[in-house]
């Protein structure tokens, strides 16, 4: 039996903690995603020329 693998695939928040990881075995591949509060979209500051 092989060795779990285990990958990082996001990080966003810098937490150290993984939001989506994925983990291969021989016999099934797991893949796990961590619901995270919706952030409202980052926008530049409006031009005042």
């Amino acid at each position: 039996m092989a060795m779990p693998r285990q990958a990082v695939l996001t990080d966003p928040d810098h937490r150290e903690e993984p939001d989506t990881e994925i983990r291969d075995t021989d016999s099934f591949v797991l893949i796990r995603a961590e619901e995270t509060a919706e952030r409202p979209e980052r926008r530049p500051p409006a031009r005042r020329d």
